[in-house]
């Protein structure tokens, strides 16, 4: 379980992922998602157009800022990068 203890929220757009199927991807990881950054917040991934003051907050928390690539690599799925995109189909 990659993700174990860690709770996620995603701020901005992925590129290759919805927010569902990255919710999805998360929980299957043993991660917890969240829709909205808090004190349990534990990473942040941040996409294009995301909220500047969220990975601002997420430093005041202790939370650490990764990218999409970043969680696609720690979920261990395959991946092509920017296009065609995932190799694996989220139902």
């Amino acid at each position: 379980m990659p993700l174990y203890c860690q709770t996620i929220s995603i701020t901005g757009q992925l590129e290759n992922l919805t927010r569902s199927q990255a919710a999805r991807l998360i929980v299957e990881a043993g991660g917890v998602f969240s829709r909205n950054m808090n004190s349990q917040t534990t990473l942040l991934v941040k996409g294009a157009k995301a909220n500047k003051s969220l990975p601002r907050l997420a430093a005041s928390i202790g939370a650490a800022v990764i990218t999409e690539d970043d969680l696609v690599e720690m979920l261990g799925v395959p991946y092509t990068g920017r296009l065609p995109g995932l190799l694996v189909e989220v139902k």
